[in-house]
């Protein structure tokens, strides 16, 4: 260290530090690890890395992108992970595995159909609030270099859902074309909502859980019943739903 700051200031014999190489320490991205702080800078980079998922509305992300966003060099982030997709795959997988250990327990659960959808809704707005775009950016790379592991999970948890809607359709309890249509239109309510979190009243909140619970049930309402009133298909030619 003193010979570099010598060299650098330019007087031989003598120990202080260029404020130039000061400046480059304070403001430059950070590089490799050093010894003793490995598993501490690879967890700051994947927490880092579902915040840049979440909040940018952009499939194809580059590695550069996340190194800028994160504050490291794009050599860290190399350090740790071989390329972007088993980044974005460490980084997304902890929280696929609890949402769809959340979907199975709401679908095995004693209660009953309805307020099952409600813990659904619950949960979908929930979860979209909290992670964004993460999904879409998993689903797209896990699909892109064909994690078969990957998608196999979500496929898994996407056929009980179809199970339980399915039931739900054949028991006379829902209207619909398909499962799979009544499963995407909740889950499509429920992200767009979460997504445009000054219609939720969940933006400015201090507490959350209060208002996503309320949200849920506005939400549950209008998935189970429309917002069509009596009257108004009273007054047009069109089937008064049963």
């Amino acid at each position: 260290m003193i010979e570099i700051c010598c060299f650098v200031t330019g007087v031989l014999g003598e120990a202080r530090i260029c404020p130039r190489w000061k400046m480059r320490k304070e403001f430059r991205s950070q590089g490799r690890p050093v010894r003793g702080v490995r598993e501490v800078g690879r967890t700051r980079l994947l927490d880092k890395t579902r915040d840049a998922l979440k909040m940018k509305p952009k499939i194809d992300m580059q590695r550069r992108e996340i190194a800028k966003f994160v504050g490291v060099t794009p050599a860290l982030v190399s350090y740790y992970f071989p390329n972007k997709w088993d980044l974005f795959a460490a980084a997304a997988k902890p929280v696929i595995e609890a949402y769809t250990a959340e979907v199975r327990a709401i679908l095995h659960s004693d209660g009953v159909a309805k307020l099952k959808i409600l813990s659904l809704t619950r949960l979908f707005i929930g979860f979209n609030f909290e992670h964004g775009y993460l999904l879409d950016f998993y689903l797209e790379h896990s699909a892109r270099v064909a994690r078969q592991d990957d998608l196999k999970q979500l496929h898994e948890i996407y056929e009980e859902m179809m199970v339980f809607f399915g039931d739900l359709l054949r028991d006379g309890l829902v209207r619909g074309e398909s499962p799979g249509f009544i499963q995407s239109t909740l889950w499509g309510i429920c992200k767009y909502v979460a997504q445009q979190p000054h219609l939720a009243g969940l933006a400015d909140s201090p507490e959350r859980d209060p208002v996503l619970q309320s949200q849920a049930e506005r939400v549950c309402d209008l998935f189970l019943y429309g917002v069509a009133t009596r009257d108004l298909f009273d007054s047009v030619d069109m089937e008064t739903p049963a």
